[in-house]
């Protein structure tokens, strides 16, 4: 089964850190294996997967403080800079599969 870990450290700043997120590491796995990463719509769909486990990682309980919703906002954003380069490195390995995939089929 094909998953990316995302291991997200969530530390303690000024502003707090949403109230379900524990400190220290986080992590997540996110299955893609039924995902066509060389299409588009693939791609997408590992997008709204990496989204949503972001947002879970980073959510904090309903309230109506300011803080607590602009630190989830800030775990969101610097969490989804950090998850990028995996996200890229998963697709450029996929993309490189099909690519050996069909030299290996040409070579027959």
């Amino acid at each position: 089964m094909k998953t990316v870990a995302l291991a997200i450290a969530l530390t303690l700043g000024a502003a707090g850190t949403p109230a379900s997120a524990e400190p220290g590491l986080n992590t997540v796995a996110i299955d893609y294996a039924d995902l066509n990463l060389t299409s588009s719509e693939g791609r997408a769909v590992l997008d709204k997967r990496i989204k949503k486990a972001v947002r879970q990682v980073c959510a904090t309980p309903w309230t109506r403080s300011i803080r607590a919703g602009s630190a989830s906002r800030k775990c969101i954003k610097n969490t989804m800079k950090v998850v990028a380069p995996i996200r890229d490195q998963v697709i450029a390995q996929a993309q490189a599969e099909v690519v050996s995939a069909e030299l290996a089929h040409k070579s027959r």
